[in-house]
């Protein structure tokens, strides 16, 4: 739990209604950790692992059209202004 509010860098108290929201409609479990009791792992149940993927497609559906229509069609300027604005962030190192 404590990488996830790192990486949307954002307090439990803002993390909690929605994540709460994501259990009551059966898309995310939440379980203590086996090594560590005190820490609780997420984890995407089947329909939230089919969710994700639908979204997920029609994102990429999407941000695959705009590149197609502007100058950069495979995305190169846009990467490295999203990693240049993000370089500060301490999320990032989540995905290094």
């Amino acid at each position: 739990m404590n990488e996830l509010l790192l990486l949307l860098e954002v307090s439990k108290q803002a993390l909690h209604q929605p994540l709460l929201e994501l259990k009551e409609k059966g898309y995310i479990v939440m379980e203590p950790s086996a090594k560590d009791k005190r820490v609780r792992c997420v984890f995407l149940t089947e329909a939230g692992a089919a969710i994700e993927a639908e979204l997920g497609e029609a994102q990429r559906r999407q941000m695959a059209a705009a590149l197609s229509a502007s100058d950069d069609p495979e995305g190169k300027v846009w990467t490295h202004i999203l990693e240049q604005y993000a370089k500060e962030r301490p999320g990032l190192a989540f995905f290094k």
